[in-house]
């Protein structure tokens, strides 16, 4: 037996002798042929019957091997997850399985219920411990309640916490919430579900309640953690591509053991993303792509298949097989898109959308005085679908022409906006913050006779050779917030303060940038000015912010 095959039996053997106590024991992938001759792996369950909505969710999770099914073929997609069960699958989505299982067995939990959890939940302790080393679980629970049902609100803080947004969410106690039974959220709760809500994690019903005290199900939990994964990876520093492949590869099959072991990057893709911009990506050959509630080895992809993937230093780490007669050609460019419009008058517009894995989902709101309209489902995402039509907005685009295009698109008068804020993630990974307030012009002029055009500046770029260079500014006409670091070959040179404010306003005179500006224009001017190349690059996160409160933001990896 070849040493891959002994790694992949012991460790299917050793998670399911971790869940055999509670009946969640894996059960053996299938497969089968397409009618394009692919051959799939499928995640399928004899009885997820009306969750067919979370299908792919729960074969995804299958797949990482975060959640998984019972000895008898079955998932009870309808049952509740247990306060227990949410912790281990959210300790696995962290990637610290692992740890957990090093943990000593003997090792002494501080809880009141420490009795029942060493009685009935030995198997989970190096996860609970874990997670307490992580801070999932409150400072003030005395009790874990181990087999009480996890919550709709208790899950939504566990998966702030793993996304590590505690701060965030401490930052946003105070922000109202509009569900209407909002009365019944616990104070200490409002900011998670704020940030919870912002990731795109949960998000209210239909009838604009929230229902925290819910019971959370299985197939609930798989969809929530599926999102919050695509979270974990942003946070990573991937970037979503959508687009079609024009060239696949793969190296011939003499890899070595470590190779098939830990999965090499053995194959090349060139990806035209709905933008028009072509990547060179390079991508395992046994990494899963998600095609429907089923997978395809990443060797079986083809020219002409139109993809969604998640990548970090041009390396795919998730991908999901899109069809192509359901890619829109009015959003496939958008990857998601943030607008909110303030009126003179009060009167208020939010829309949301998202292309998610090629499946558009958004949500509008309008509110007018004491009246609050809320559009979402099929209905807004129609609605959505219009509106980017009509609004064409494309990487291209400087803040003062997404502005011009959403004052055109909503037959606006200039005159009537008090605030519009706008952040844009198109399809090739460019991401665009606009942000205009009523006064602006007025306001640029008399801030350029007190100081320079870029009131803000962050920047971190890591070069092919691993040196680093950190830029952070913020213009005070007495006293500059600055530093200018860096690090090559193991040996760093920092300045602080009034230098480093000297050294960056030097750098920013001479790319002299303006808000006209497109972002690859700013990026240009700034990487000359510093003596760089964009080829000699591995990385580069970028934000810029004028004094008329124009904010652009670029990430390339």
């Amino acid at each position: 037996m070849s040493l891959r095959k002994v790694t992949a039996f012991m460790l299917a053997f050793m998670l399911l002798l971790s869940w055999q106590t509670t009946g969640f024991a894996k059960k053996k992938e299938d497969s089968k042929r397409t009618e394009d001759g692919r051959i799939q792996v499928t995640m399928e369950f004899d009885d997820l019957g009306d969750a067919q909505w979370a299908a792919a969710s729960i074969g995804k999770m299958k797949s990482k091997d975060v959640f998984q099914g019972y000895e008898d073929g079955t998932f009870r997609p309808n049952a509740p997850v247990s306060r227990v069960e949410a912790l281990v699958t959210a300790v696995r989505l962290m990637g610290l399985e692992e740890q957990a299982i090093a943990k000593p067995a003997g090792a002494k939990l501080q809880f009141k219920d420490a009795k029942l959890i060493d009685q009935k939940f030995s198997w989970a302790k190096g996860y609970i411990l874990v997670a307490l080393e992580n801070d999932l679980i409150g400072e003030t629970e005395v009790q874990l309640k181990p087999d009480k049902p996890a919550s709709r609100v208790w899950v939504a803080s566990l998966l702030v916490k793993a996304l590590d947004l505690k701060a965030e969410a401490l930052a946003k106690m105070t922000t109202p919430l509009d569900y209407k039974d909002r009365d019944e959220i616990p104070a200490g709760s409002v900011g998670y579900i704020n940030v919870a809500a912002e990731q795109g994690i949960v998000s209210g019903y239909p009838d604009g309640t929230f229902k925290p005290n819910n019971k959370i199900t299985r197939a609930e939990m798989s969809a929530l953690l599926d999102r919050t994964n695509d979270s974990m990876l942003e946070q990573d520093g991937s970037v979503r591509l959508n687009g079609v492949l024009t060239a696949v590869s793969f190296a011939s099959s003499g890899t070595s053991v470590a190779d098939s072991v830990y999965g090499n990057q053995d194959g090349q893709l060139t990806l035209r993303t709905f933008n028009g911009d072509s990547r060179s990506l390079t991508v395992s050959s046994e990494l899963l792509v998600q095609q429907g509630q089923a997978f395809i080895p990443a060797s079986q992809l083809l020219v002409d298949d139109a993809v969604s993937v998640m990548v970090k230093d041009n390396r795919v780490v998730d991908a999901v097989l899109l069809q192509k007669s359901q890619v829109s050609t009015s959003t496939a460019g958008i990857g998601a898109l943030k607008l909110e419009i303030e009126y003179t008058d009060g009167r208020k517009v939010e829309l949301k959308f998202k292309n998610h894995k090629g499946k558009n989902e958004a949500e509008i709101k309008q509110k007018h005085g004491k009246t609050d309209k809320k559009l979402k489902g099929a209905a807004a995402a129609a609605e959505a679908e219009t509106i980017l039509s009509r609004l064409n907005l494309t990487p291209e685009m400087t803040p003062q022409q997404v502005i011009e295009a959403v004052i055109r698109t909503f037959e606006l008068e200039a005159a009537e906006i008090e605030e519009l804020e706008a952040e844009i993630r198109f399809a090739n990974g460019y991401k665009l913050e606009v942000k205009h307030e009523a006064g602006a012009s007025e306001a640029e002029s008399a801030q350029q006779e007190e100081g320079p055009a870029v009131s803000e500046l962050k920047l971190q770029a890591e070069g092919l050779d691993n040196s680093k260079i950190s830029i952070k500014y913020e213009w005070d006409e007495d006293s500059p917030k600055a530093e200018f670091k860096i690090t090559q070959e193991d040996k760093s040179s920092k300045l602080n303060d009034k230098d480093a404010a000297r050294k960056i306003q030097q750098i920013l005179d001479q790319a002299d940038l303006t808000e006209q500006m497109n972002e690859e224009e700013i990026v240009s001017s700034l990487l000359k000015a510093l003596g760089m190349e964009a080829s000699q690059l591995k990385k580069l996160e970028l934000e810029v912010e004028f004094n008329t409160g124009v904010k652009i933001e670029y990430e390339l990896n």
